[in-house]
């Protein structure tokens, strides 16, 4: 937001008056939801903080005479907000910014670490053609990276002095 207000062009006039219609409009039909996107634009992380901001702006693109938009009760799985029509009609949304969320951001660097770590480790044992496949159910932890890295290089460094390792 701050750079948006800084900015000279139209472009920026013209998100600056989506966005204070959307703050207007949501203080009036939904003010307890409202104050919990403040809460996140404040205190989330920048991920949180722009997602916030793009529901605000882009719910309240849905309004208009013949559609009320009603925001999502807390964070409801699968749906962002409910359109209702006219005639009655309810449509589930679901909005998405298509940046990279804080924690696909922190898997990528994590991920990227664990890499150069192999990659280091492979050129310290002369071995160039292994391959690592990585299999997970869950998301990766910061833990499960590091168990991961010790596993490799325990691995790497039995196949090293020709041990056959139990578990690789």
């Amino acid at each position: 937001m701050q750079k948006l207000w800084r900015r000279q062009d139209a472009l920026s006039t013209n998100e600056l008056l989506n966005f204070g219609d959307a703050v207007e409009r949501f203080r009036r039909d939904s003010p307890a939801w409202l104050r919990g996107q403040v809460r996140n634009i404040k205190i989330g992380d920048e991920g949180q903080s722009a997602g916030a901001l793009f529901e605000i702006v882009a719910l309240n693109l849905f309004r208009q005479d013949s559609c009320r938009v009603e925001p999502a009760r807390g964070a409801m799985p699968g749906f962002d907000g409910t359109l209702i029509l006219s005639d009655g009609t309810r449509i589930f949304v679901s909005i998405k910014n298509h940046g990279m969320s804080t924690p696909e951001r922190e898997f990528h660097l994590q991920a990227k670490a664990l890499d150069d770590d192999f990659q280091s480790q492979l050129r310290e044992t002369n071995f160039n053609d292994l391959e690592v496949t990585v299999l997970a159910a869950t998301p990766m932890s910061t833990r499960l990276f590091s168990d991961l890295n010790s596993d490799i290089a325990n691995c790497l460094s039995k196949l090293s002095s020709n041990e056959t390792p139990a578990r690789c």
